[in-house]
């Protein structure tokens, strides 16, 4: 008996009621009742009249237990009529399997055919396996290639036996062959769907920035529609860096975590409306489908420019696991629930000017991890004696970044204190890595927690427009408050140097952390600078990845 593979199509399509006549029913006319669906099997002439299989017919990816309907074919044609006595449910997904009886398990995730959406009250849904002709084996997957002489895992199959395409699917195991590709006008069906959430830095001095982002926003779109499909099914969300920090005494820093992760949707800058549907907290853009109006580009710029009231002490990865639900303090918020779809890719796209300073939650308040001073402490840590230094940035240099001069110096925090306490003194420091150890979560256990996502980690993209990682330089300014502390008359405060600065004049620093978190993603991790005239290229650069990813 010659093996048969199974497959999966899952298409949504619209009906409405009324009453036709669809042909091709088993050689001729069939009646089409309101709320009826045809789906008719056809398999290739290399299948034996003795080959047996099962067809179930599901909606809305219910069980199989709970199929609308089933039934046992054999040979090389099979017809299903289901129906539906309340009518069709528009909008629905209706998803067919077919399973070869002796192996009794769906294996693929590709398929032949068309749909066909009737302006009555039935559609037709044709699944095509088969035709005469020369061909090719399918694609490699996750467990190997269907294709002729396809054997074990991960293995390319061979040229099938019939068609212009090879059905991809999973090749046999140990020295079993894979069926060869087979069929007509097949195509592999690839995965549409992607979720993206932008993660926005709102602090002071990122005006500019994002102003570049929104200006260059379309950029990022077209590419996307100039896919070979077109536009992705899109959900596209935004979140702040701003997480709070401390106990309410910096400014701009809150002590309730800020804007916690939520995603932002309300207008902001010059719009009176963000675009969006009443309730909706994201965009949604499934064709022919969204929820909202105007166009894509407007809607996200309207709900993008959070402005620069946000905390300095930026939280990226807090914001952004806190979003995902992927913190450990319980599911995501209630404005972002039903973003993430269980198919879909995700991609993260950080656009920022410092690096991130997200501060390991403790118990209480008051703690400090591990029982240390609290990072973000501006009552007994003021000066530069005081444990953790001055109130300022520099502490996310100095407790989350490890760097060395060469390759034989251990690697350190990089100093605080000015050599001979000159004001005008610049330290450099050849690399710099995250300090995973002390008081900033680790950048390989947020990777990681992003990863558990998705069942395949290839599925999610991490990108950052941000500041380059290097130079590294610390220089110093004279103190904000006096400061004798160090024992001479003025004690020089440190300052991280920008790494970079844009002929606009907004700058970046050394986004340390940020880059390691995205090279966690190998192929999938992107950085590019954010000083830059335009942020086209590098939103091109994104958008084309995400295609790529969606691109069988």
């Amino acid at each position: 008996m010659k093996r048969m593979r199974c497959i999966v199509y899952g298409v949504a399509f619209l009906l409405t009621a009324a009453s036709v006549t669809l042909a091709g029913c088993g050689g001729g006319t069939r009646a089409c009742k309101q709320g009826t669906l045809f789906v008719a099997v056809t398999l290739d002439a290399t299948t034996s009249t003795a080959d047996r299989f099962s067809i179930d017919v599901s909606i809305d990816q219910k069980t199989p237990k709970n199929s609308l309907r089933s039934r046992t074919g054999r040979g090389t044609a099979e017809t299903i009529e289901v129906d539906f006595p309340n009518g069709y449910p528009v909008g629905s997904r209706v998803d067919v399997t077919i399973t070869a009886l002796e192996n009794g398990s769906p294996i693929g995730m590709a398929a032949t055919g068309t749909v066909a959406a009737l302006p009555a009250g039935c559609g037709t849904l044709t699944v095509t396996l088969g035709g005469a002709g020369p061909g090719t084996g399918g694609t490699g997957g996750a467990g190997g290639t269907a294709g002729l002489g396809g054997t074990g895992g991960g293995a390319a199959g061979a040229a099938g036996r019939g068609g212009t395409t090879g059905v991809a699917g999973r090749g046999g195991t140990g020295n079993a062959l894979g069926r060869g590709g087979a069929g007509g006008t097949g195509v592999v069906i690839a995965n549409r769907n992607v979720d993206i959430l932008f993660l926005i830095d709102d602090s002071s001095s990122m005006r500019l920035s994002q102003d570049n982002l929104n200006r260059n926003f379309a950029t990022f779109v077209t590419s996307l529609r100039n896919s070979p499909q077109g536009l992705p099914n899109l959900h596209l969300a935004v979140i702040s860096s701003d997480m709070g920090a401390g106990d309410g005494s910096i400014a701009s820093c809150d002590s309730s975590g800020g804007r916690n992760g939520i995603f932002q949707f309300i207008p902001r800058g010059t719009c009176t409306s963000s675009g969006l549907n009443t309730g909706a907290t994201f965009i949604s853009d499934i064709a022919p489908q969204k929820n909202y109006t105007g166009n894509l580009e407007t809607v996200f710029s309207c709900i993008a420019a959070l402005g620069e009231q946000g905390c300095g002490f930026e939280h990226q990865f807090a914001a952004i696991t806190r979003a995902l639900g992927v913190d450990g303090r319980g599911s995501a918020p209630a404005e972002n629930q039903g973003f993430l779809r269980p198919g879909a890719d995700l991609a993260i796209v950080l656009v920022t000017n410092e690096d991130d300073c997200s501060a390991i939650p403790t118990a209480s308040p008051g703690d400090g991890p591990n029982g240390r001073v609290p990072l973000f402490d501006t009552g007994s840590n003021t000066n530069m004696a005081s444990q953790l230094g001055p109130p300022a940035n520099f502490r996310c240099n100095e407790f989350g970044h490890l760097c060395r001069n060469d390759d034989i110096t251990p690697a350190a925090a990089p100093t605080r204190s000015a050599p001979l306490n000159d004001v005008n003194a610049m330290v450099s420091y050849a690399s710099c890595t995250s300090n995973d150890n002390l008081y900033l979560l680790s950048v390989v256990d947020t990777a990681n927690r992003l990863k558990t996502l998705k069942t395949d980690p290839n599925k999610v993209i991490v990108a950052a427009i941000t500041g380059p990682a290097a130079p590294y330089v610390v220089t110093w300014k004279a103190p904000s408050t006096s400061d004798s502390s160090c024992g001479a008359a003025s004690c020089p405060w440190p300052v991280i140097a920008h790494s970079c600065t844009a002929a606009d004049t907004s700058f970046a620093d050394p986004a340390v952390r940020i880059t390691q978190l995205a090279n966690q993603f190998g192929s999938n991790g992107i950085v590019a600078s954010i000083c830059t005239n335009s942020l086209a290229a590098p939103l091109q650069t994104i958008a084309q990845a995400i295609v790529a990813r969606l691109t069988p």
